[in-house]
């Protein structure tokens, strides 16, 4: 078994267009921001040879902040890890 975290920091961008008609009348709107984001989580792999794992589980909490804008979110997952390169200890 290989348990396993990892913190993500970075900035990300936010834009937004949105475009009314009402009849003979059209209306635009733009938004473009930039901030903080973050993605926080773990897993644990199970090791079945050398270069394969099998991933039970990776969980992660994500977050975006950006001028007055906030957005949680999570993002559970599984799946095969083939490892390439050099020796693994």
């Amino acid at each position: 078994f290989t348990p396993f975290a990892h913190a993500l920091v970075g900035m990300t961008r936010v834009n937004a267009d949105i475009t009314q008609q009402l009849g003979s009348v059209t209306s635009s709107l733009s938004n473009d921001v930039t901030g903080f984001s973050t993605a926080l989580g773990g897993g644990l792999d199970i090791n079945v040879s050398k270069g394969l794992s099998v991933r039970l589980f990776q969980i992660e909490y994500l977050l975006i902040r950006a001028d007055g804008f906030k957005h949680e979110g999570a993002r559970v997952s599984a799946g095969i890890v083939w490892r390439l390169g050099g020796e693994r200890k």
